[in-house]
């Protein structure tokens, strides 16, 4: 792997920030920093590369990231397909209009709410998802998006889950608490 030209994947993803929409506080959406994004991405294409990922919701836009730092040789590694799945018209409809502009053939986006089951007979091989963070409601919000990758999966393959890791704040514990109660029973681990 090669050492990323720090300038051109800041600039690139300052591309992809100008694209997606504001977010919703109504929703828990908060977005990721600049700085942030560039990380993740690179983290999320190293580790998903020459696969097929699923995200499970987007309001980021890490998926366009991955998807856009690869194709400006940013990144010489990262996934074959993406698709994001989310309920949020605006964020689909910008993850579609940034990979027609910039022809990222390899990304793609669905309407989809993760309280129906997966819409897709599509076997991915891993999902990723930074859920709601769960504050009120205990953390089944991240469990129903982890749920709704695992359906992505088929029950077979990796997922990568962002959630809440906050000392300041007491919830972030109750929610890591139940979402690992909720992982165990299901037998995740």
């Amino acid at each position: 792997m090669r050492q990323v030209d720090l300038r051109e994947a800041v600039n690139a993803v300052s591309d992809v920030v100008q694209n997606r929409p504001r977010p919703l506080r109504e929703f828990d959406q908060i977005h990721m920093k600049t700085g942030d994004m560039v990380l993740q991405s690179e983290i999320v294409a190293d580790w998903a590369n020459g696969k097929r990922l699923a995200f499970i919701g987007d309001g980021d836009a890490v998926s366009v990231c991955v998807a856009y730092l690869k194709a400006r040789g940013v990144l010489d590694f990262g996934p074959t397909k993406i698709t994001v799945y989310d309920f949020d018209e605006r964020t689909v409809q910008a993850v579609k209009r940034f990979a027609d502009r910039e022809r990222l053939e390899n990304l793609d986006a669905v309407l989809y709410n993760c309280l129906d089951a997966f819409p897709d007979s599509t076997k991915y091989d891993c999902f990723y998802t930074n859920p709601p963070w769960g504050a009120s409601n205990k953390g089944e919000s991240v469990n129903v998006f982890v749920q709704r990758g695992i359906e992505a999966i088929r029950y077979d393959g990796d997922g990568m889950i962002v959630i809440a890791d906050d000392d300041e704040l007491p919830w972030p514990k109750e929610v890591l608490g139940n979402v690992q109660a909720y992982a165990s029973s299901r037998g995740f681990y």
